[in-house]
């Protein structure tokens, strides 16, 4: 299922222009790794974190961030957060909403990390206890 999901999002047509950066082109790829808007998110996010987004085909890239000689499990779900992230900053800007910035980007995502694995954790715990 989760491959499913996965490669549902490297489908995503490419579309106009990038809302942050002024690309020509904005694929999900671009949104999630090569604009400007992406750079400075994953700079701050490695800053706190101490990942970094490993090196990604623009074609494959979604089967790439499951493949574990690629990305490490304990990384790949926090890379995926900080890619939901952005990518609800960039729909929020191309919906015309306020732009957040990236450094509140970035601490949303290590929110919603800690919550689903503290949720997770809770689930295991009671499931042991049972």
């Amino acid at each position: 299922m989760t491959l499913y999901l996965v490669e549902q999002i490297s489908i995503i047509d490419i579309l106009d222009m990038c809302g942050f950066c002024g690309n020509d082109e904005e694929s999900t790829y671009h949104a999630l790794t090569q604009c400007t808007y992406a750079i400075t998110f994953w700079a701050k996010f490695k800053s706190l974190t101490g990942i970094k987004v490993p090196k990604l085909n623009p074609r494959t890239w979604t089967r790439d961030l499951l493949d574990t000689s690629c990305c490490k499990d304990r990384y790949r779900e926090v890379i995926l957060c900080g890619m939901w992230s952005l990518w609800n900053a960039r729909n929020d800007r191309r919906h015309r909403k306020s732009l957040i910035e990236s450094r509140l980007a970035v601490e949303w995502a290590l929110k919603a990390c800690f919550h689903l694995s503290t949720g997770s954790q809770t689930l295991e715990d009671r499931r042991q206890s049972t």
